[in-house]
């Protein structure tokens, strides 16, 4: 399904880029296709909680899936390290405020204390083979569209990054 007919452009903002009225949870679903998450390739269970119903977002949908691949591609290399043995990614997403925050929670060994205040600087990376660019070019994606995104490690092991964006609201 191409999202491209679930979506309208809404207006162009002055940094070039097209902000068209999409579909969250498709972008989401997309994403996990493409990933072929859940399934035995990645030994990984995938719990999706998101709203029921269409939220629409305004967004440049190309670069909202980068963000979400990305989160999600780190998500897996972490689930793959977790020592509890628990290879599992929570992805949800919460309505409040006019806004949509959607989270990637893995289970694996966390944020490093040492990066978690940099991890979305250029080339801040605690993956071996990692340049570090990801979580930055996401974060400049998510700002580029008046969102915020953010990282913590969990109490009960594993690390969450969320952004949030606002909800195209047509006046109705």
């Amino acid at each position: 399904m191409i999202l491209y007919y679930y979506a309208k452009v809404i207006y162009f903002l002055n940094n070039n880029i097209y902000l068209y009225q999409s579909h969250i949870n498709l972008l989401v679903d997309e994403i996990i296709k493409i990933n072929h998450v859940g399934n035995i390739d990645h030994d990984i269970d995938l719990i999706v909680r998101l709203p029921d119903g269409p939220v629409y977002v305004y967004s440049d949908r190309i670069q909202i899936q980068q963000v979400l691949m990305n989160l999600l591609s780190n998500a897996i290399f972490a689930a793959r390290e977790s020592s509890t043995g628990e290879s599992k990614i929570v992805i949800s997403g919460i309505v409040e405020s006019g806004n949509i925050t959607i989270s990637v929670r893995d289970f694996g060994p966390g944020i490093d204390p040492e990066i978690i205040g940099k991890v979305f600087k250029p080339f801040v990376t605690s993956k071996k083979d990692g340049l570090g660019i990801g979580l930055a070019i996401s974060r400049t994606i998510i700002e580029d569209h008046h969102g915020n995104i953010q990282a913590e490690n969990m109490p009960d092991g594993g690390a969450k990054f969320s952004f949030s964006l606002k909800i195209y609201d047509d006046g109705a």
